[in-house]
């Protein structure tokens, strides 16, 4: 039996970043980190001598960035005013008139009292307390209750990520030249496998570093945020209304430029505005209406059917009368 679009519900709230269903950002991440990891631990540190000491470099490294990501991603960042009750959630409709799940500081879904910085996200599904964004590589929000271990946890991957790389790297430099200091004479596991290794460790210390610049330009930018005390929410309205209010102002400036251009053409047509000779023919035709009539006027035989002189004519010209 189809449920009728108006007795549609929502969907439940989702508790953290394991709850089913999983985002496939967040499967992809652990599938890469397992390979790059499994793969350092497996074929490259053996290679070193003092092998010991690059293995515990990098189990504390790894270590740490997976308590904080798993820590960030376990935590519900939720209000504390969400319950995860069941019971019927009605289907949020936008309108014109109620455009926003949250109005007058009340959640429509969650049916609970928000503060000015909680935001209800649609994914999921719950308001969030400080919301600042949500993290498709976690499958989670990041909100005032997991932050703090949001930042650990690109800390602690740009930490893991410059010792695999290190590794990684001083491997294929080994392994390039024929003196190996640092080095074992053969690979103690896979024998005749350092062509194999040069090659996949210089592969992965590229990769390494493309994910190095974005883990530490979000990591910046965060501190960035953090400065100005600013979430990532609120940076990314403030760059909306600024936009507006640049495009507002362009198209003001392009209709006041149009309309300068407009008159500008009137202007220049032919029949626009008198040019100097016809005004300066106007005027001495005036003058002579106002000479005349002063002659007759003092020859005491003024005929008003034969000369006219208006109002204007005398006011514009009357020095010239005098003269």
């Amino acid at each position: 039996m189809k449920v009728k679009p108006e007795n549609k519900q929502e969907n439940p709230p989702r508790k953290n970043g394991f709850h089913c269903p999983l985002d496939p950002k967040q499967v992809s991440l652990w599938i890469v980190f397992f390979i790059f990891v499994t793969y350092t631990f497996i074929l490259v540190i053996p290679v070193f001598n003092l092998w010991y000491i690059p293995f515990s470099f990098e189990a504390l490294a790894v270590i740490c960035f997976v308590f904080f990501t798993l820590r960030t991603t376990w935590i519900d960042p939720a209000d504390f005013s969400v319950r995860y009750q069941s019971g019927d959630r009605p289907q949020f409709k936008k309108t014109k008139d109620n455009p926003h799940v949250i109005r007058n500081l009340y959640c429509q879904i969650c049916k609970i009292n928000v503060d000015n910085r909680t935001k209800h996200c649609r994914n999921c599904n719950k308001c969030i307390s400080v919301f600042d964004h949500h993290c498709d590589w976690l499958n989670t929000c990041v909100g005032v209750r997991n932050y703090r271990y949001f930042i650990a946890t690109l800390i602690s991957a740009q930490v893991m990520l410059f010792l695999t790389f290190l590794l990684n790297l001083l491997a294929v430099v080994g392994l390039s030249v024929e003196s190996r200091p640092m080095l074992v004479d053969s690979h103690p596991i896979l024998t005749g496998t350092e062509l194999g290794v040069l090659i996949t460790s210089s592969i992965i210390c590229v990769l390494i570093l493309v994910m190095l610049f974005f883990v530490g330009q979000l990591f910046v930018f965060h501190l960035k945020l953090i400065k100005n005390d600013q979430t990532t929410y609120d940076y990314i309205i403030a760059k909306r209304k600024l936009k507006e209010q640049r495009e507002k102002e362009a198209k003001e400036n392009a209709a006041q430029k149009a309309q300068d251009n407009q008159a500008f053409e009137v202007c220049s047509e032919p029949g626009g505005l008198p040019d100097e000779d016809e005004i300066m023919d106007s005027f001495e035709e005036k003058k002579k209406r106002v000479k005349s009539a002063t002659e007759r006027a003092n020859s005491h035989s003024f005929d008003p059917l034969q000369t006219v002189a208006t109002i204007s004519d005398v006011r514009m010209d009357h020095p010239a009368s005098e003269t």
